[in-house]
C-alpha cells in the first residue's frame, strides 16, 4: 500500500483534494501488517480516519484484514456524531450501502442506548459506545433482552475494534475490562486504542500490554495541522460558578459554547439565558444539546450547529449550551468557550471546541468556572463525584486557580494533563495490568451466571435505564421497536419525594413472564413504590407526565411536569417480532443452513483466526457451524412439541401446504396482533425445545468431532456446539425436561441434512427420555467459562452467533418464515 493510494481514497471521501497525514499512514501500515496500535493524537488532527482509512482500503481492494470495524466511544453523542460524518463521507465517495444505494460497498450502522440501529453488530462499519461493546462482550447486552445476550460477543472475533478517547474510561472498571477483553481476544481481534490526552507514561504501559505499535503525531506535523497552526487560544480561571450573566457579558454577538457537567445544570443555564435575553433585549440564537433528546430532535439541532459553529459556518450570534456530549466527535468551534471545571483531560477535550480553525477563527478564550456548592458548602460534582474523578477535579482546580491568563497550546495541554493525570494514571493502569488475572475470574463468573448487577463493577457504576414519559404505558405494544431515551439511573433520585408522597403513581415498570422458548412473553405494568425499586429495577421505566416531561427545546425534564414524550418507532425496523408462517422442519433447516453459509463468507478473518489458534482445519470447523445450525431445532421433533403445533395449525390454518404434507413442523401460522391471546390456551402449549435438542444430538456431535479433530480439541468443540444449540433461544438456558422424540425423528433429520448439502453428517443415534440423573448432569455438560472450557469461550461465542443469526435469517427468508 502506497501513501498516494490513501490520499486518493481520502480525496474521494472528503469530496475535495486531501492528503493522509504521516501518522494516519503509519497507522494504516501497522494494521495492514496485523499489528495492534496505540495512537496519541490531539483533537482536530483527524485521528478518526487513521484506522478507518486502511479498513476501507482493504475492503475496496478485496484484501480485508478484518471482517468488520467496530468503533467504540465513551459517549453515545460521540458515536452518533462520527456515525453521521462517516456516512456522509462514504456517500460522497459512492461507497455507502443503504436503502438508497443497495450496490454500495460498506454498510454503516449506529448502536447506542438512544439509537438501536444495529443491536447484533451486523454492519460493516459499526459505531457504538464502549458500554455497549463491553456489555456485549460480557454477554449482558444493553439493547436486547437477556434471552439474546450471547449473540454479540461473537461479532468481536475477526473484527477491527477501535476504542477512542480511552482516557475517559475509569481505570478500575471499564479500562480494566477493556484490557482483559483485549488479552482474551488477542489471537482473534485487532485493536486500536486512541487518545488525545492519556499521559505518555500510561500510553507506554498500555502499548506494552497490548503488544502494540505506539504512534503519535510528530511535533513538526502537529504545527502544520489547521487546528493548531498559528492558534491563539487563552485559558482563564474565573474562580466563580457558571451563570448566564457571565456568558452574555463576553458574547458580543459572536459564537459562544457553554459546557456543563450535568444535564440538569445545562437545562438551568439554558432557561436563565432565555430569561435574560427577554429581559435585557438581547437577540442571540440559543441551542441546548445533551444526551436526553429524541434522535430526531437532536439531529435537527446538530444540523443547526454546522450553520453557526461548523468549519464553513456563515452565521454568528449563537450560544450553544451543552454537556460532555461535545467533548469529542463534533467538528465545531467558538470564540468563547465557558466550562465548569472538570478533570484536565476532559478540559482539554472541551477546549478543542474553541479557536479550532485556521484563519480568522483561530483566536478565542476558554473560561473555566468553579463547580457549585451545596447547602453544606460541598462541591456539587455531578458525574465526577466518585473518589477517583473528584480527586482529578480538585487537582485541576489547584493547577488553574493561581494561573494568570495564558496561551493554551498543545504543549500547555500536555503539561497540564501530565501534572494532573500522569502519576495517577500510571499507578492505576499498572495495578490494573498486574491484576488482570483477577479481572478474568470476575468476567468468567459473569459469563457463567449472567448476573447483570455484576456488570456495573466491570464497566461503570453509572448504570443506565430506558425511559419514556407516558400516562398509560399499558396501552403500548412493547414488541414494537419504540425509540426510548437512555438515562443514568441515578438521575431518577430527584423523584424520591414524589414517590414518598404516594398521592398518585410516579413511575411504572414492565414485568415480564416468559412463556416457553418460542411463545411471546406476557407483559404487565407495575407501579413503583420506592426509590430503591426505581433505581435498581427494570430495563424500562415509564414516568408519569404529572411529575416528568419532554419538550422539543429542553428534551427530557425529570421532576418537571408537562407533556408526554412523543412515541416514535426506530426507523427501518419491523413492527413486530412475532409473526410466523407455517413451515416444515426440513424447510427451516435448509433455510438456516443456507443463511449460515452466507454468513461464513462474511467472517473469513474470524474463521482463519479460529483455525490458527485452535490448530484445526478451517473447512471442518465451517462444517461444525453448519451442522450446529442444522441441528438447532431437533428438540422440536418431540411428541409433545409436534402435537402442540399441529393442534394450533389445524385450527389456525388447516389448508396450509406445509401442514398438509404431514411432515414435522418447525413453525406455525401466527400473527402477534390477532393470535397472542388465543395462543396461551394450554391445548397448544409445546414447552421448550432447545436444551432437549442439545441433549438429543450431544453424542452425535462428540462422535463427529472426535473423528475430525484432535484429542486436545474435539471435546471442547463438541461442548461449544451442543451449548450453541441449547442456548439458541436463551443465553442462560440450562434446564432439561423429560421428552420423547417422534419415532421417525432420525430419518427426518438425515433427509433434511442431505437436502441441505450435509449428507456426510448423518446422525446415527439420538437420545431422548432423560432420567433424573441425566437431567441433573445436563447443566454440567454445557460450556463453563470457570473450568477448562475457558479457552473455548471465543469459539463458542462465534458458533452460537452463527446459529442464532442464521435462525433469524431463515425466518425472514422467502423459503421459510415470514
Amino acid at each position: 500500500m502506497e501513501k498516494q493510494e490513501l490520499d486518493h481514497l481520502l480525496t474521494q471521501l472528503m469530496g475535495k483534494p486531501a492528503q493522509a497525514r504521516q501518522f494516519q499512514f503509519k497507522t494504516a501500515l501497522a494494521l495492514m501488517e496485523g499489528r495492534n496500535v496505540v495512537l496519541t493524537a490531539p483533537t482536530g488532527s483527524g485521528k478518526t480516519w487513521a484506522p478507518v482509512l486502511p479498513f476501507l482500503y482493504s475492503w475496496l481492494n478485496q484484501i480485508p484484514f478484518a471482517d468488520r470495524l467496530i468503533y467504540a466511544l465513551p459517549l453515545r453523542s460521540l458515536a452518533s456524531g462520527l456515525y453521521q460524518s462517516t456516512r456522509s463521507a462514504l456517500e460522497n465517495a459512492g461507497l455507502l450501502k443503504d436503502e438508497k444505494n443497495i450496490n454500495g460497498s460498506i454498510s454503516v450502522t449506529l448502536q447506542t442506548g438512544n439509537h438501536k440501529g444495529d443491536p447484533f453488530f451486523c454492519g460493516d462499519l459499526i459505531f457504538t459506545t464502549i458500554d455497549q461493546l463491553l456489555y456485549s462482550y460480557l454477554n449482558l447486552p444493553l439493547s436486547v433482552t437477556q434471552k439474546l445476550a450471547n449473540v454479540n460477543a461473537g461479532a468481536l472475533l475477526g473484527s477491527l475494534v477501535i476504542l477512542d478517547e480511552v482516557h475517559l474510561l475509569e481505570p478500575r472498571r471499564s479500562f480494566a475490562t477493556v484490557l482483559e477483553m483485549a488479552r482474551r481476544l488477542r489471537d482473534f481481534t485487532s485493536f486500536v486504542f486512541m487518545t488525545a490526552t492519556l499521559s505518555s507514561e500510561a500510553v507506554s504501559l498500555v502499548a506494552k500490554e497490548m503488544q502494540a505499535v505506539e504512534l503519535s503525531v510528530e511535533s513538526d506535523e502537529l504545527l502544520e495541522l489547521p487546528s493548531h497552526k498559528d492558534k491563539q487560544r487563552t485559558i482563564r480561571w474565573t474562580g466563580i460558578s457558571l451563570n448566564a450573566h457571565n456568558v452574555l457579558e463576553v458574547h458580543d454577538c459572536g459564537r459562544s459554547i457553554v459546557v456543563c457537567n450535568s444535564v440538569q445544570k445545562a437545562q438551568t443555564i439554558y432557561r436563565e439565558l432565555n430569561q435574560a435575553i427577554r429581559k435585557e433585549g438581547y437577540s442571540p440564537k440559543i441551542i441546548l444539546l445533551h444526551s436526553r433528546f429524541l434522535p430526531s430532535d437532536r439531529e435537527e439541532y446538530e444540523k443547526e450547529l454546522a450553520r453557526y459553529f461548523g468549519p464553513d459556518a456563515t452565521e454568528t450570534d449563537c450560544i450553544l449550551v451543552a454537556t460532555q456530549v461535545i467533548e469529542a466527535g463534533l467538528d465545531i468551534s467558538a470564540d468563547n468557550l465557558h466550562t465548569e471545571v472538570c478533570p484536565a483531560n476532559s478540559l482539554v477535550q472541551r477546549a478543542g471546541r474553541c479557536a479550532r480553525y485556521a484563519g480568522d477563527r483561530n483566536k478565542g478564550t476558554v473560561w473555566v468556572y468553579d463547580v457549585e456548592k451545596d447547602a453544606s458548602g460541598r462541591d456539587k460534582l455531578g458525574p465526577y463525584r466518585e473518589r477517583y474523578t473528584s480527586a482529578l477535579i480538585i487537582s485541576t482546580r489547584e493547577k488553574l486557580s493561581g494561573l494568570p491568563p495564558v496561551l493554551m497550546d498543545f504543549y500547555f495541554e500536555q503539561r497540564m494533563v501530565s501534572q494532573v493525570h500522569g502519576e495517577t494514571e500510571f499507578t492505576a493502569i499498572q495495578k490494573v495490568i498486574q491484576t488482570l488475572k483477577d479481572r478474568r475470574k470476575q468476567v468468567n463468573n459473569v459469563l457463567r451466571f449472567g448476573r447483570a448487577e455484576c456488570g456495573r463493577d466491570l464497566v461503570r457504576d453509572v448504570d443506565s435505564v430506558n425511559v419514556l414519559v407516558h400516562a398509560h404505558p399499558e396501552n403500548l405494544n412493547l414488541n414494537l421497536p419504540w425509540q426510548y431515551l437512555s438515562v443514568p439511573r441515578a438521575s431518577l433520585w430527584s423523584l424520591k419525594t414524589y414517590l414518598e408522597s404516594g398521592e398518585q403513581w410516579v413511575a411504572k415498570v414492565p414485568v415480564t413472564t416468559e412463556n416457553g422458548d418460542d411463545d411471546e412473553a406476557i407483559v404487565q405494568w407495575k407501579e413503583v413504590k420506592s426509590i430503591d425499586e426505581l433505581v435498581l429495577g427494570s430495563w424500562l421505566v415509564s414516568l408519569n407526565p404529572a411529575f416528568s416531561s419532554y419538550n422539543k427545546a429542553e428534551g427530557l425534564c425529570i421532576s418537571i411536569p408537562g407533556a408526554e414524550m412523543p412515541m416514535q418507532l426506530r426507523p427501518g425496523k419491523k413492527t413486530s417480532d412475532f409473526d410466523y408462517c407455517c413451515e416444515m422442519f426440513a424447510q427451516h433447516l435448509k433455510a438456516a443452513v443456507d443463511a449460515c453459509r452466507i454468513q461464513l463468507v462474511k467472517n473469513g478473518r474470524a474463521l482463519k483466526a479460529i483455525s490458527q489458534t485452535y490448530q484445526i482445519d478451517e473447512k471442518r470447523f465451517e462444517t461444525v457451524c453448519l451442522l450446529s445450525t442444522a441441528l438447532h431445532d431437533v428438540g422440536k421433533l418431540s411428541v409433545k412439541w409436534q402435537n402442540g403445533i399441529r393442534s394450533w395449525q389445524k385450527e389456525r390454518d388447516p389448508g396450509h401446504a406445509a401442514f398438509l404434507t404431514g411432515e414435522p413442523l418447525a413453525h406455525s401460522t401466527f400473527t402477534w396482533e390477532t393470535d397472542r391471546e388465543k395462543n396461551r390456551d394450554p391445548r397448544y402449549f409445546r414447552g421448550n425445545h432447545a436444551c432437549e435438542g442439545a441433549f438429543a444430538v450431544f453424542n452425535c456431535l462428540v462422535d463427529w468431532c472426535a473423528y475430525n479433530f484432535t484429542m486436545e480439541t474435539y471435546d471442547g468443540i463438541a461442548t461449544a456446539s451442543a451449548t450453541s444449540i441449547a442456548r439458541h433461544h436463551s443465553a442462560q438456558a440450562k434446564g432439561l425436561a423429560v421428552f420423547q422424540l417422534e419415532p421417525g425423528a432420525r430419518d427426518w433429520i438425515n433427509q433434511a441434512l442431505a437436502t441441505a448439502g450435509l449428507s456426510d453428517c448423518e446422525v446415527a443415534e439420538l437420545l431422548d427420555s432423560p432420567d433424573k440423573r441425566d437431567i441433573e448432569d445436563f447443566t454440567g455438560s454445557l460450556i463453563n467459562p470457570e473450568s477448562k472450557d475457558e479457552k473455548f469461550m471465543p469459539l463458542y461465542w462465534f458458533l452460537v452467533r452463527q446459529v442464532r443469526l442464521a435462525d433469524q435469517a431463515a425466518l425472514a427468508s422467502k423459503e421459510g418464515g415470514d
